[in-house]
């Protein structure tokens, strides 16, 4: 039951709880697939938040946040989360794009996401409700590369790499510094999401992917995490390969 003292409560949802999307964009109300305990465990709370609000009156908004990026955390590369793939970049080295380059994320910088929390917390008529949390333009995979060139002023150099080779040939990266499993998952979980009800609560994000990822970079920049590449880093190993 909630606390006399509550006011309201806001929920840290995720959109992994629709799983495998295909070429679809889930709202709020499309069905849930979640196929991880972390996903499960999502979807428990946000059940368990609804009888609360029925049954007792329960002050909560649930945002379902898809993919945050911005200061204080490296960027997303096929890789995971790291900064060599910038510096590679930098000097005209190639970078990896799994599949076509037609996989959609879709990122929200995270000031904007962190202004998202605190504009649904003034609003006690939102109560009970379940809100996407995302950037206003879902980008595709080639997008996301060209900006981050764009950002960086220098033309962007990639090689495309079919899907399933990231799944079929995971043992070449067992011992490396770096590994290249999420190349498979990064396309097979395309991000995308219906954003429509964020937007009609009246918010607005400020910050556009261009202006994000150079605020992103110039904190990296500053802290020393980008790392030096070179021409054995495992991309050109990769690419040898191949």
């Amino acid at each position: 039951m909630a606390l006399p003292s509550l006011c309201h409560y806001l929920f840290f949802g995720s959109t992994v709880i629709y799983g495998l999307i295909g070429d679809t964009t889930p709202a709020e109300t499309s069905p849930l697939r979640p196929d991880s305990g972390y996903g499960h465990g999502k979807v428990a709370c946000e059940q368990f938040l609804l009888q609360q609000h029925r049954e007792h009156g329960l002050p909560f908004t649930c945002l379902r946040l898809a993919h945050p990026y911005g200061p204080n955390d490296h960027m997303l590369y096929l890789t995971g989360r790291e900064s060599l793939f910038l510096d590679r970049m930098r000097k005209g080295r190639p970078v990896i794009i799994p599949g076509t380059g037609k996989s959609r994320m879709h990122p929200i910088y995270v000031k904007d996401a962190a202004r998202a929390f605190v504009y649904v917390l003034e609003r006690e008529e939102r109560f009970g409700q379940l809100v996407n949390l995302s950037g206003p333009k879902i980008l595709t995979l080639d997008e996301y590369y060209e900006s981050v060139a764009r950002v960086l002023g220098v033309p962007l150099v990639a090689e495309q790499i079919p899907n399933e080779w990231f799944r079929d040939n995971s043992e070449l990266w067992s011992n490396w510094r770096r590994n290249f499993d999420l190349g498979y998952n990064w396309v097979l979980y395309e991000s995308a999401f219906d954003v429509s009800k964020l937007q009609q609560l009246g918010f607005q994000c400020e910050t556009d992917h261009d202006a994000g990822v150079a605020l992103t970079i110039q904190w990296l920049d500053a802290k020393g995490l980008v790392d030096e590449s070179n021409d054995e880093d495992e991309e050109d190993q990769i690419l040898k390969l191949l």
